[in-house]
């Protein structure tokens, strides 16, 4: 897996065409396999040397990072949405009352 960062636009431009051509590739295919869930997070945690997960539920994701979060960590969970309340949902788990900021339920 090639791991790039998005830095202009044409990175962003070429990020897009890659994503399309993914998107329309069938099972089984080399293109396809690319979008196996469990492949890219370990890719991602191999080439970032950082953990990495996919979980099913918000709570299955809240109980990993109590699990593993420390004092100084960043916890980054991508979302179109309120997802699930996890920002609560972690703070209530790590006694703090306090959102971070820009950031709701």
């Amino acid at each position: 897996m090639d791991i790039k960062p998005i830095r202009t636009k044409a990175d962003y431009r070429a990020a897009l065409k890659e994503i399309e051509t993914l998107m329309n590739a069938g099972p089984g295919t080399p293109e396809g396999e690319r979008l196996d869930v469990d492949a890219v997070v370990a890719g991602i945690a191999r080439g970032g040397g950082k953990p990495a997960g996919a979980f099913a539920t918000v709570d299955e994701m809240v109980t990993a990072i109590l699990s593993s979060a420390r004092s100084g960590d960043v916890v980054v969970a991508m979302s179109n949405g309120a997802f699930g309340g996890i920002w609560g949902k972690v703070l209530a788990g790590l006694g703090s009352r306090e959102s971070p900021p820009g950031r709701s339920g």
